[in-house]
């Protein structure tokens, strides 16, 4: 039987995930977030850090560098969504206008 020793790159690989390279701590971190917001774009650090058995700043921190991962590996597909729907908007009014 032959195994990959843990220090290779395919191990590596592994640990990371396909989307943006996010790193399942990270990964996690973004899920259980999600469960702890006590209103839109607020998160309950407390009880993320109690999900994920880190100290409050540690979890927010952590999720705050997934969510930059994010941003950047999505900024363009973001970008075009915003201009796209402010135009059906410009659009809209128009038509409301008429």
């Amino acid at each position: 039987m032959s195994s990959s020793p843990k220090g290779t790159a395919s191990a590596q690989e592994k640990n990371v995930s396909e989307i943006a390279g996010l790193t399942p701590s990270e990964t996690k971190h973004l899920l259980l977030a999600y469960m702890c917001m006590t209103s839109p774009l607020k998160i309950d650090t407390k009880l993320l850090g109690t999900f994920t058995d880190t100290k409050a700043k540690s979890a927010n921190w952590v999720f705050l560098k997934a969510r930059r991962k994010l941003v950047k590996a999505y900024h363009e597909t973001l970008a075009d969504i915003k201009d796209k729907d402010e135009t059906d908007g410009n659009q809209n009014d128009a038509k409301t206008q008429k």
